[in-house]
């Protein structure tokens, strides 16, 4: 089972929303503001840790490319 953070899950969930509400991929800049964080270095990190846990993908180098690979169900992660 794999599990996350609160943050971690805050950032899932942020990033599930934009792609939602606005069909593509949040900047680091836009989810540091959604989620009151202060330095979009934590968010970096964070984006990082859930890539390694396999929740998402990015592509180096390019903007917006924030993949959703596992959505969190209850504890849980599971793929769509």
């Amino acid at each position: 089972m794999l599990t996350l953070t609160p943050k971690q899950k805050s950032l899932l969930d942020a990033i599930i929303k934009f792609r939602k509400e606005h069909g593509y991929s949040p900047t680091y800049q836009e989810l540091t503001d959604a989620l009151n964080i202060k330095h979009v270095n934590s968010i970096y990190h964070l984006i990082t840790e859930l890539e390694k846990k396999g929740c998402i993908r990015t592509s180096n180098n390019k903007w917006r490319s924030i993949e959703v690979l596992k959505r969190p169900v209850g504890k849980k992660l599971d793929k769509d």
